[in-house]
């Protein structure tokens, strides 16, 4: 076989070996034998760099400091399988030529880090994002690129920024401005990582900043560790990103890109509210922020409650909501959208119904003193009672929670009216429902008493 020019013996070499030695390479180095092809968070692929025929039926021993492991040689070189994401190892191969070993070469590599998982937008609004994902055992930080694309979804490159050393369990905050903004500097808070810089495209600036939690926002010791937040502001609003995030181990090794797309809004719904609200029906009116496009919008409504929701789209900014039911709680959203499908800012609203007014309201019992009330009612958590002398005057107040009560220190003789109003959970009331009755008149002394008693005088039996 012929000799090779390399420092390293070549594999063409091996066979005029007389001393086999060991041979210490790493994934940098340029004069091995065996060069990196690539590599996953389970295998790595080895190719030989000489062009000796006869290598391929080389026989070959792959051990690690864990022991033998198990490839696949091929043409061109083998493969290692069987082997665990983001782990060093230490790859010693040597070759067996006829019956006799040859110099081991050990190779120094990092398998890559499983790419990272649940990448979504957590939120969106007109100037920013946020960005979550969750990493996988060995990964020690991550970086994205984000990339402007433009107000469409064509590739039309205006921000290109590489934000780094984004650790596991930790949320950021990312201030991302263009080359033709105000450059913001300063170090990032906190022991943080350092900003970020523009790669490609038009350069762009990001300032990173770690959250700090509050002293009543720690998190607990069930928080996850492997979930990551980043909120990205400075954004330009109706303009398409690309957020690429890429795990990495310790020494630096990255994983395969995880990417996600979004547009971010460029209008929203403002003062959205409630108005003419009833047991069973509600007005809703809002006004639409757009920066003067005179472009239709469609309002997707969607109404929530504690057993159900339903959906229904508009064109205007105000509908009517019928059918509800008394004293219940919804939750309400107005999304606005354009006719390619881009939503944006919600407008969201709670509103409770008013609880239905009371039925068979009666009169129970009167007396000289007193007159009993009762009523009936399927909604309502309380009921005020409004009692009224000879229908004037300023009225007297009684709260209950049960669907009956008796109204006492009232005159002999006197016509009263009682107003009965049902109250929800929140305090809101509903329709009253009055009734008239008079007390029972008096008679002989005990009268003369009652009248005496309001003169000031006295009655004598």
């Amino acid at each position: 076989m012929a000799s090779g020019n390399s420092a390293v013996p070549a594999l063409t070499d091996l066979s005029s070996s007389q001393n086999p030695r060991n041979i210490s390479v790493n994934e940098k180095s340029s004069d091995s034998v065996w060069t990196i092809a690539s590599k996953s968070p389970t295998s790595v692929n080895l190719k030989w760099k000489n062009g000796d025929q006869d290598a391929p039926d080389y026989k070959y021993t792959v051990e690690s400091t864990g022991g033998p492991l198990s490839y696949v040689q091929g043409q061109s070189g083998i493969n290692i399988t069987d082997l665990s994401p983001a782990t060093l190892y230490n790859f010693s191969i040597t070759p067996e030529i006829n019956g006799t070993q040859r110099d081991t070469t050990v190779i120094t590599v990092t398998t890559e880090p499983l790419p990272v998982s649940r990448l979504c937008v957590a939120f969106k609004g007109e100037a920013g994002v946020v960005l979550t994902w969750e990493i996988g055992n060995g990964t020690t930080a991550c970086r994205i690129l984000l990339e402007d694309k433009g107000s469409h979804k064509e590739s039309d490159q205006n921000l290109t920024v590489n934000i780094p050393d984004l650790k596991p369990g930790c949320t950021y905050e990312a201030q991302c401005a263009s080359e033709s903004e105000e450059t913001r500097t300063g170090s990032a808070a906190g022991g943080d990582s350092p900003g970020a810089t523009g790669t490609g495209g038009t350069a762009g600036t990001c300032t990173v900043s770690k959250c700090q939690h509050g002293p009543n926002e720690q998190p607990s010791d069930s928080s996850p560790t492997n979930k990551t937040g980043v909120r990205l502001r400075g954004l330009k609003s109706g303009t398409w990103y690309k957020a690429t995030v890429y795990s990495q181990t310790e020494d630096g090794t990255e994983g395969q890109p995880t990417a996600t797309e979004f547009r971010t809004d460029s209008f929203r719904v403002l003062d959205l509210e409630a108005a003419n609200i009833s047991a069973t029906s509600l007005t809703l009116t809002w006004k639409m922020y757009d920066n003067g496009s005179c472009l239709p919008y469609t309002y997707n409504i969607n109404v929530v409650w504690d057993t159900g929701f339903f959906n229904f789209t508009v064109n205007k900014t105000q509908t009517a909501l019928t059918e509800l039911s008394p004293n219940t709680l919804y939750n309400i959203t107005v999304h606005a959208s354009f006719q390619d499908g881009s939503e944006g800012t919600p407008g969201f609203l709670q509103v409770y119904t008013r609880p239905g007014p009371v039925s068979d309201l009666r009169v129970t019992v009167i007396s000289t003193r007193s007159i009993g009330l009762a009523w009936s009612s399927k909604d309502s958590d309380s009921f005020k009672i409004l009692t009224r002398q000879d229908k004037a005057g300023i009225p007297r107040t009684e709260r209950t929670n049960q669907s009956s009560i008796s109204i006492g220190d009232l005159y002999p003789g006197t016509e009263y009216c009682f107003e009965v109003f049902p109250v929800g959970r929140n305090g809101t009331e509903g329709d009253s429902q009055s009734i008239c009755s008079m007390t029972g008149k008096q008679s002989g002394c005990v009268f003369c008493e009652t009248v005496m008693f309001l003169k000031g005088n006295q009655c004598n039996l």
